[in-house]
């Protein structure tokens, strides 16, 4: 089985990498090699929306094995303050 996984360190180097081919692309001229400087540029914001996202699930407090206490304790903590549903 392959393993498809990325890390954010992965995923920001080739981020950036996707992000300059996009910026030389467009400034190359030609209108048909431009045009695949927008794909260069949205598939560049999105790795580095995941690898920030993966940076971040570095940090978290709790793993996934509290998620259940975590949620019942903010659904608690609506009913006590009287939040609306």
């Amino acid at each position: 089985m392959v393993n498809l996984e990325l890390s954010w360190q992965a995923a920001a180097v080739t981020a950036a990498c996707l992000g300059s081919a996009g910026v030389g692309v467009r400034r190359a001229g030609r209108p048909r090699v431009r045009s695949a400087s927008g794909f260069l540029t949205e598939a560049a914001v999105l790795l580095g929306l995941f690898a920030l996202w993966q940076l971040a699930g570095s940090y978290a407090v709790m793993g996934p094995g509290g998620a259940i206490d975590r949620a019942q304790w903010i659904w608690h903590a609506e009913r006590v303050a009287h939040l609306p549903n």
